[in-house]
């Protein structure tokens, strides 16, 4: 900055010595005033390139703040939705008091016939049998009816998505346990956790 600032009063001194005196006072008043002048445009300048770094450093902290609020709003945002997700879901049902139904639209039925429909906001909530694991949903507290595999009315919470068991397909041995033609020293197949100790 302090660069450009001398290269500038190195151009307007420049200018200045290469313009003609067309006044009546003497040069040396001259060249004072004109000096005076310039000295004034430096700071002026000098002031516009001070103001235009602080506003830039205020866009750049800005923009930086924006980033690290949107990043941590999002980690934030999509832990909790997951979790609401789990546990209930806000939704818009539709009731209709002369067919005792509950469900996400009108039934054809129902807009044929012009029964009362009802709109509700409520949440929808996800269960399991516990005898048999048949997943269900509830616009209710519980269930209200019985499950339709097993006919028990024993509902637990359960997530909105199946929780999904990874297994893995072979088991881990210890070195000499999986072929007996490996490691003949071991004792008949079986696994000796204390390797470094000979039997």
């Amino acid at each position: 900055m302090s660069n450009d600032l001398d290269y500038l009063s190195n151009l307007l001194s420049a200018d200045i010595e290469s313009e003609p005196d067309n006044t009546a006072t003497s040069p040396i008043t001259a060249g004072k005033r004109k000096i005076t002048e310039d000295d004034t445009f430096i700071k002026e300048l000098e002031a516009n390139v001070q103001a235009k770094k602080r506003k830039v450093e205020e866009v750049q902290s800005k923009q930086c703040n924006d980033l690290i609020k949107k990043h941590f709003e999002g980690t934030f945002g999509n832990s909790a939705s997951s979790y609401d997700l789990c546990v209930t879901s806000g939704i818009c049902c539709y009731i209709c008091n002369q067919c005792k139904y509950t469900w996400f639209s009108a039934s054809e039925l129902c807009k044929k016939e012009r029964h009362t429909i009802k709109v509700i906001n409520t949440f929808k909530r996800f269960f399991k049998c516990v005898n048999c694991n048949n997943r269900t949903i509830s616009f209710d507290v519980v269930p209200l009816r019985p499950c339709r595999n097993c006919n028990v009315n024993n509902w637990a919470r359960a997530p909105m998505m199946k929780e999904r068991k990874v297994s893995m397909e072979a088991q881990l041995s210890i070195r000499g346990g999986e072929s007996k033609y490996l490691n003949s020293m071991s004792s008949g197949g079986e696994a000796s956790l204390n390797l470094l100790v000979p039997e």
